[in-house]
C-alpha cells in the first residue's frame, strides 16, 4: 500500500450548501478535444466541489452544456484551428469568483496561453491548476506562484524545461524539486511513480499508481480532482497530494475489480466519493 498524503483534507462542513463547498472553473478544450474539460469537471464535482463552470471554444460550448447539465458554460472566441483565442470579459469575471481554476486540459501549447494565463492569474485569487496546453505559460503567473499547481508528465516536463526526457526519467524527484524552486509552483510530475514538490523542497513520492491509469483522459481527471479539492478549501499542496493519491486508488480499484487494462477515464470520477469516505473519512 502506498504512503498516504502528509496532511489531512479539511473536513466537510455538514451545514454548507453548494456555495460553501467552492466554485471550480475549468478553462480548456478545443474543436478537436472537447471532452477533456468534461472529464476534469466531473472529477471536481465527485470530490465534493459545490459549483462548476466551464469556459471553452464556441464551436463546442453548447454540446458541452448538454453533456454536463450541472455546469454553466462560457463560450469563448476561437482561432481558425479551433483553439481558445482570448480571455473574454465573461471569463475574467468568472475567474474572479472561482475558488479554483483548472487551466489547459484538452489544449495545445499555443502562444496565446501566455496572455490568457497571465490575465487569469491577475484577476483570480483562487488556486490555479495548470495542465496540458497551459503548462508552457507558467512564466505568466508571476505573483501567483504560491497558489499554483502544475501537472506535467515526463514528456511535458521535457518540453517546458528543455531537459532530455531520459534525464527526467533518471532523476524525477530532483527534476520536480528544481522546477518547483525555479517557478515557485507546486509541481506534480506524473508517472507510474509521481513526485510532488513544493517550495523547492524534497518531493513527496507516490508509488501507488496503476497500469490501468495509462489511458487517454486520465490526466484530465487528475487535474479535476486536484482542482475540486482546492475549491473545497484544501491547501494547494494538500490538494495536490490527495489528488494523486485518490487517482491512484481509483486506478487500483479498477485493476482489482475489473482488469489491468480497458479503463476509460470517464469511469474514474464515479469511484471518487466512496474512496474519499474509505480513505479520508469524508
Amino acid at each position: 500500500m502506498t504512503n498516504k498524503p502528509q496532511y489531512p483534507l479539511p473536513p466537510v462542513d455538514e451545514t454548507a450548501g453548494k456555495e460553501g463547498r467552492g466554485r471550480v472553473l475549468v478553462i480548456g478544450g478545443s474543436a478537436e478535444i472537447p471532452g477533456a474539460v468534461l472529464l476534469a469537471g466531473m472529477a471536481a464535482l465527485h470530490v465534493g466541489a459545490g459549483k462548476l463552470q466551464f469556459a471553452t471554444v464556441a464551436s463546442v460550448a453548447r454540446q458541452l452544456g448538454i453533456a454536463m447539465p450541472e455546469a454553466r458554460v462560457i463560450s469563448l472566441e476561437e482561432t481558425a484551428n479551433g483553439d481558445i483565442a482570448v480571455a473574454s470579459d465573461a471569463l475574467l469575471e468568472a475567474a474572479r469568483r472561482a475558488d479554483a481554476l483548472i487551466v489547459g486540459p484538452g489544449c495545445d501549447p499555443t502562444p496565446q496561453w501566455l496572455e490568457i494565463v497571465g490575465a487569469l492569474a491577475r484577476e483570480s485569487r483562487g488556486t490555479l491548476v495548470l495542465d496540458a496546453g497551459a503548462l508552457s505559460a507558467v512564466e505568466a503567473i508571476e505573483g501567483a506562484t504560491a497558489r499554483c499547481i502544475v501537472t506535467p508528465h515526463a514528456g511535458e516536463m521535457a518540453s517546458v524545461t528543455g531537459l532530455p526526457i531520459e534525464e527526467i526519467g533518471k532523476e524525477p524527484a530532483q527534476v520536480a524539486q528544481r522546477y518547483s524552486a525555479q517557478t515557485g509552483c507546486i509541481v506534480v510530475l506524473k508517472g507510474a511513480t509521481t513526485h510532488v514538490s513544493a517550495n523547492g523542497e524534497r518531493a513527496w513520492v507516490h508509488t501507488g499508481g496503476s497500469i490501468a491509469l495509462g489511458t487517454s483522459g486520465s490526466g484530465d481527471v487528475l487535474a479535476g480532482i486536484i482542482g475540486g479539492l482546492a475549491a473545497r478549501g484544501a491547501d494547494p499542496l494538500v490538494a495536490a497530494q490527495w489528488g494523486v493519491y485518490l487517482h491512484g486508488l481509483a486506478g487500483r480499484r479498477f485493476e482489482r475489480d475489473v482488469a489491468d487494462v480497458g479503463l476509460l477515464a470517464r469511469d474514474l470520477p464515479a469511484m471518487l466519493p466512496a474512496l474519499l469516505r474509505e480513505h479520508a473519512g469524508q
